[in-house]
């Protein structure tokens, strides 16, 4: 059975009075915009308070089907989707996290949607995502934010080690590289289309940007490609999560993980 905030505030009681609990959770209430519940925000000050017996977790301590605790940083946020479940509709967005040990993917459902339509969470934003649900699919894992969980932007007092997004200058690039870059497009080609051996469309797109170090030829693919419709010659590109293929040099590749944005 879950938690309630009278559950909560037996963790905490010899800390603060109850008075002062209910009142710090009906002003919290207001400054989240009543995105969370009263039960969720006293978890939260109990988080705060030292009393939270759930186990903060790396990315690479999730396992499936429990819940977890963990901070993280924001690398990359899909766009928020409507959908229709029993005559009901929602909202949900998808968005990638890093931390020291690995990386996961972060769901948000409802009002927590608007924290992101909003810009409180933004691309390099810290997260910490407290009671998520973890589930195993396709091989990586995922964390729903529910009821009974929250996620908290650019939390005061982390201690827990979380990775900030570092770029390399194009002159460094190597050959079996991840990377993260940002330059200056001086060429251009495509997007344009092609049929794979599977009879399946696909788009590419070649780029060639330069910074104060040196040039990178970038080979984008699909959605990725697609995007590039949107830059032209001149404009700043900042690429994440590219990577470099043993046997193609320095040319950096974008595909279905990475991400583009005007700078």
């Amino acid at each position: 059975m879950q938690k309630t905030k009278t559950d909560y505030y037996e963790l905490v009681k010899d800390l603060i009075s109850y008075e002062n609990f209910e009142k710090e959770i009906k002003k919290r209430f207001g400054e989240y915009n009543q995105l969370l519940d009263e039960d969720a925000i006293a978890f939260l000050i109990v988080d705060e308070l030292g009393r939270n017996v759930e186990h903060v977790l790396t990315i690479n301590e999730l396992k499936d089907a429990e819940d977890a605790t963990v901070y993280a940083v924001v690398t990359k946020i899909f766009e928020p989707r409507v959908f229709e479940k029993n005559g009901r509709k929602g909202k949900v967005v998808n968005l990638e996290l890093r931390d020291e040990t690995g990386d996961c993917r972060l769901v948000l459902w409802n009002k927590d949607v608007e924290l992101v339509e909003k810009g409180i969470i933004k691309d390099n934003t810290v997260l910490k995502v407290v009671n998520g649900y973890v589930k195993e699919r396709e091989g990586r894992f995922e964390i729903n934010v529910g009821r009974w969980g929250a996620v908290i932007s650019n939390p005061e007092g982390t201690s827990r080690k979380v990775v900030k997004v570092n770029f390399t200058n194009l002159s460094d690039i190597k050959l079996g590289m991840n990377v993260n870059v940002i330059g200056t497009i001086i060429r251009k080609d495509g997007p344009r289309s092609f049929i794979r051996k599977n009879g399946s469309t696909g788009f590419v797109s070649n780029i060639t940007i330069h910074d104060k170090t040196g040039s990178a030829r970038i080979v984008l693919w699909d959605e990725q490609a697609k995007e590039t419709a949107k830059f032209e010659i001149g404009d700043n590109m900042g690429i994440r999560d590219g990577y470099t293929k043993p046997d193609n040099g320095a040319e950096i590749h974008v595909g279905s993980r990475g991400k583009i944005k005007k700078r």
